[in-house]
């Protein structure tokens, strides 16, 4: 783990909501939120408030393989 990883993992396990389901907190998303935002300014990272992890309205997925094509990658019938 790089010096930043291991930074981030300490950051991490000082708030117990964001990896224990058992504690009622653990769903608290305004919690959660300002947890992140504490732990990004204890490990010089920058939040950025707009983008999400979510693909944004419009933006086009990677379409899951077909019949068709996991039968050519095998060379034969899918199982």
């Amino acid at each position: 783990m790089d010096q930043i990883e291991e930074r981030l993992a300490e950051e991490v396990r000082k708030y117990d909501h964001l990896y224990n389901p058992s504690l009622t907190e653990y769903k608290d998303m305004q919690m959660a939120c300002n947890s992140w935002k504490d732990i990004s300014a204890n490990v010089s990272l920058q939040v950025d408030e707009e983008r999400r992890h979510v693909p944004q309205k419009g933006a086009t997925l990677p379409r899951p393989p077909t019949l068709t094509t996991v039968r050519s990658r095998a060379g034969g019938m899918a199982a």
